[in-house]
């Protein structure tokens, strides 16, 4: 009996590499909203990355002459007032939207979650502690404890950064808090706790991973509150400083001109929507995904 080993090798290749494309059939059918967000988000991702080579033109050289150019083969989405090429300052503000989104949501988590995590585990004075810095905070609009620590602080990516964590840090506290009160009574914490392991040991072995599933969730929406509030700042003239692109601050250097030159404010207003859109779809499916009582609904 002879074999025929290519064919084999394809098949064994096919049979190895098919569960990871039923995978991800299944929860393209499932969550298909999310899913596109997805897939927006990791392109605007590659696009911030290669933006030296995606961009047509330096997004900061002025040229008089072609001022106001409409949309065309040479300038895809126009040029600005002073002749800058718009697609080209709307791939470089995409690293702007995405520096200022990760990182705010990566200090609100490293702030808040701790927090949440000794508020609810330890209670007591902790716990007052914890609430009573979240409600000091909560006290203040997002964007207006934004707006005041960019002035005192100068506006700067970090900056940024530092202002919407910081207003978004009590979200997460409180979401972690409630979860851990829910968790800590429950039979495998106490039987660690019987058992002689330390907290240290039980929140992060036993507590943490079973209140992340939120986190995640919240992560998303958090980024998406975070490019619209960069965005907020820089229309109002206190973001990221020009020349320096971001989508924001073309809006604001293009509303006045609004019916001249519309596509100056439909380009960077469809990218804000279209990334806080894709952050918000992929939200609402990891909700969907990781909410047992939603699973059990759906199924």
């Amino acid at each position: 009996m002879t074999y025929d080993v290519a064919a084999m090798e394809l098949s064994l290749g096919t049979r190895r590499r098919s569960p990871r494309g039923k995978q991800l059939r299944r929860l393209f059918r499932k969550y298909p909203l999310a899913m596109i967000g997805a897939a927006f988000i990791f392109l605007v991702t590659l696009v911030a990355l290669a933006a030296p080579l995606v961009a047509t033109q330096d997004p900061n050289i002025v040229d008089g002459r072609n001022a106001l150019q409409t949309p065309s083969a040479d300038h895809w989405f126009g040029t600005d007032r002073l002749g800058r090429d718009v697609f080209s300052r709307i791939t470089y503000g995409s690293r702007i939207s995405l520096q200022v989104g990760v990182l705010a949501v990566l200090f609100a988590g490293a702030l808040g979650v701790p927090l949440g995590l000794i508020a609810g585990y330890f209670g007591g004075i902790w716990d007052g502690i914890v609430m009573r810095w979240s409600d000091s905070i909560i006290a203040f609009p997002n964007i207006v404890l934004a707006l005041a620590l960019v002035l005192v602080l100068g506006p700067s990516v970090l900056t940024l950064m530092f202002a919407l964590g910081l207003g978004a840090s009590p979200a997460y506290a409180r979401l972690v808090r409630g979860q851990v009160l829910a968790v800590r009574e429950l039979d495998f914490v106490m039987s660690a706790r019987s058992a002689g392991a330390s907290d240290l040991r039980i929140i992060g072995q036993h507590v943490f991973p079973n209140v992340a599933a939120p986190i995640i969730v919240a992560s998303s929406l958090t980024m998406a509150g975070a490019v619209l509030a960069e965005a907020s700042l820089s229309f109002l003239g206190v973001g990221i400083r020009p020349p320096t692109a971001t989508w924001g601050g073309m809006l604001q250097e293009s509303y006045d001109l609004i019916y001249v030159a519309p596509w100056l404010s439909v380009f960077p207003g469809a990218a804000i929507f279209l990334l806080t859109l894709s952050l918000n779809l992929i939200g609402d499916g990891l909700r969907d995904a990781l909410d047992p009582r939603i699973r059990r609904a759906a199924s």
